[in-house]
């Protein structure tokens, strides 16, 4: 049987390592300080978990408090697509990672 966690893994370690790093809600979010407050700290565990509480109706969020895993998830898919595609693992990083401005002083 294949389970939801292994599949997440999986995608999560296909990506390429500068999209991988990149991921995860930001500093301070209600739903990772709740999952990783329930022994969830890896990131397919915690979306998978999100997943489930959401798909059984036990948990609702109001949806700005999704959007960050939203998010998340749409840029594992996108790098996956752009794999797909035949870009590289840096155009694909390049394109999908958000880097701060350097700084003008």
């Amino acid at each position: 049987m294949d389970s939801l966690d292994r599949r997440l893994r999986q995608l999560i370690q296909g990506l390429p390592v500068g999209v991988r790093g990149a991921l995860g809600p930001p500093p301070g979010d209600a739903i990772a300080a709740e999952l990783i407050g329930a022994g969830r700290t890896a990131l397919a565990a915690q979306l998978g978990e999100l997943r489930n509480t959401l798909s059984h109706g036990s948990r609702n969020h109001q949806d700005l408090e999704l959007l960050p895993w939203v998010k998340v998830v749409e840029t594992m898919c996108r790098a996956h697509a752009l794999r797909l595609l035949g870009f590289d693992d840096a155009s694909i990083t390049d394109g999908l990672v958000v880097r701060p401005a350097p700084d003008p002083a």
